[in-house]
């Protein structure tokens, strides 16, 4: 009976031998892939309104400098 425990006691040690080296070894962070993305523009025009922002910047500096006509080609 002495060499059944014996047997357990040296197969215990080696089962926590063997998971702690699992658990110590390094684990390598998942680095995110970043994939850039395409910004679609619209038709080119003389007033830069290809994207919404062009055309709100066009906006707010023509009615900035109060030419209201040039403002209200951008709406």
């Amino acid at each position: 009976m002495r060499i059944g425990h014996l047997k357990r006691f040296l197969l215990l040690f080696l089962w926590l031998g063997v998971s702690a080296s699992v658990l110590a070894q390094e684990q390598v962070p998942q680095v995110p892939v970043v994939i850039p993305v395409a910004v679609e523009t619209g038709p080119e025009d003389a007033l830069n309104r290809g994207t919404p922002r062009g055309s709100i910047s066009g906006f707010l500096e023509a009615s900035s400098q109060f030419d209201f006509d040039m403002a209200a080609q951008y709406l």
